[in-house]
């Protein structure tokens, strides 16, 4: 992955893997799961999981209210 971090959790929808980390607002994708590109998350928060439905990618937070999504 591109960057030093606490990788959290990782998915696979539309042709991308998408990964999030806890602790931070980072994120990564990649179409082959070896070549990975930054991404940022609207804020820093404990990202639990990513997941894939609908054509979009959605991020939850543990222990709050906070999700993001983006299109695929």
């Amino acid at each position: 992955l591109p960057s030093s971090a606490s990788w959290y959790s990782v998915t696979y929808g539309s042709g991308k893997f998408v990964a999030v980390a806890t602790g931070s607002n980072k994120a990564a994708y990649s179409t082959d799961g070896i070549n990975w590109t930054s991404a940022m998350l609207p804020s820093s928060t404990n990202w639990y999981s990513v997941t894939y439905g609908g054509g979009k990618f959605v991020a939850v937070a543990n222990y709050s209210d906070k999700a993001a999504h983006a299109l695929a």
